[in-house]
C-alpha cells in the first residue's frame, strides 16, 4: 500500500489489508465497523431496535463501557430477529468485527439485498443496487481515512491545542455522533496555534465523519 493509494478512491480492499497489518487499535477498528454498518439502518424496515441496540452495545464495548457478555447477548438477539436486513447487518458487525475483511464482505452482500427490500417489485441487483453498493464502498474508504487519518504521515498533536473550547466541541460531537461542528473545531484549534494542514483540512472536509475520527480522538486524548 502506498500513500497515494491510501488517499485515492477504489483501494478499499488494500486499505483494509493495510489496517490489519498495522494492527490498529481494537477500539478504532470496532468503531469503524459500527460506523459502516450504521449506514445500513435507513434500509431496515422492521425490528430496527435490535440493530440499534447491538450497535449501541458495540460502541460502548469499544470504549470499555460494556462487558463482552452484553455484546454477545445483543449480537445473539440481532441474529434471531425476523428481519433479514437487521440480521445481516448485525452479522456483519458481530463479535468477530476485528476480522475486517469478513465485516466488509458481509456489508457488500447486504447492500444490494436491502436495496431490493426498500424497492418492492425489484428482484434483481439492478443498476440502482450496484450504484448503492459502489456509493457505500466509497463511503467506507472515507470513514477509514476519517478514523485512521493518513498513517503514512502521522500528526504529532501538540497538547497546547487541547483548549477547553476544542475539548468541549470534540466531546459534544463524539457523544452525539453529530459532526456538524467540525469546521468550528478547526477554528478553535487554529486559535490555539494549530497550523497543521492535515488537521485543519480534515476538520473542514465534508466527511463523512464518525466516532473515532482521528482529530477528535487526538483532542480527547483517545487512542
Amino acid at each position: 500500500m502506498t500513500e497515494t493509494e491510501w488517499l485515492s478512491a477504489n483501494y478499499r480492499a488494500s486499505m483494509l489489508f493495510y489496517l490489519q497489518t498495522l494492527r490498529g487499535s481494537d477500539r478504532k477498528l470496532r468503531l469503524l465497523a459500527c460506523a459502516c454498518v450504521r449506514r445500513l439502518l435507513p434500509f431496515v424496515r422492521r425490528n430496527r431496535d435490535a440493530a440499534l441496540k447491538y450497535l449501541d452495545v458495540a460502541k460502548r464495548y469499544a470504549d470499555g463501557g460494556a462487558p463482552v457478555e452484553d455484546l454477545a447477548e445483543a449480537y445473539a438477539n440481532g441474529r434471531h430477529t425476523q428481519d433479514d436486513g437487521v440480521r445481516e447487518a448485525s452479522n456483519a458487525c458481530g463479535p468477530e468485527v476485528l476480522v475486517l475483511r469478513e465485516t466488509f464482505w458481509g456489508i457488500d452482500q447486504v447492500v444490494p439485498n436491502l436495496w431490493v427490500l426498500a424497492n418492492p417489485g425489484k428482484r434483481k441487483q439492478s443498476r440502482g443496487a450496484r450504484d448503492a453498493l459502489q456509493a457505500e464502498q466509497r463511503a467506507h474508504e472515507q470513514l477509514m481515512r476519517c478514523i485512521f487519518g493518513n498513517p503514512f504521515r502521522p500528526v504529532v498533536f501538540n497538547p497546547a491545542w487541547r483548549t477547553s473550547t476544542a475539548v468541549a466541541l470534540a466531546r459534544q460531537m463524539y457523544d452525539s455522533r453529530d459532526f456538524g461542528a467540525m469546521p468550528i473545531l478547526a477554528d478553535a484549534l487554529q486559535d490555539a496555534g494549530c497550523e497543521d494542514e492535515q488537521v485543519l483540512t480534515h476538520c473542514r472536509d465534508a466527511g463523512p465523519h464518525a466516532r473515532g475520527c482521528w482529530v477528535c480522538d487526538a483532542v480527547l486524548g483517545k487512542a
